[in-house]
């Protein structure tokens, strides 16, 4: 299992949100995520990943996997 830990400016995105069901989505999409499912993700250079949620839009969130014992 992962930890995830949102930046200040991901939470304000995130409750910024006007659609509630997007917020559904894109929270449900980084549960699975903090499980170890993975889904559609690509790396897009310096650690940094993309998670790519195929709903409306096409939502991205990019984020990093931080090694906790460097912690």
């Amino acid at each position: 299992m992962l930890s995830i830990k949102p930046l200040p400016e991901f939470t304000r995105w995130m409750e910024s949100l006007p659609d509630a069901a997007v917020r559904g989505i894109v929270a449900a999409r980084i549960r699975r995520l903090s499980l170890g499912l993975m889904g559609d993700v690509a790396p897009v250079g310096d650690g940094v990943s993309e998670l790519r949620i195929h709903a409306g839009a096409g939502w991205r969130v990019y984020f990093a996997l931080c090694n906790a014992a460097s912690k």
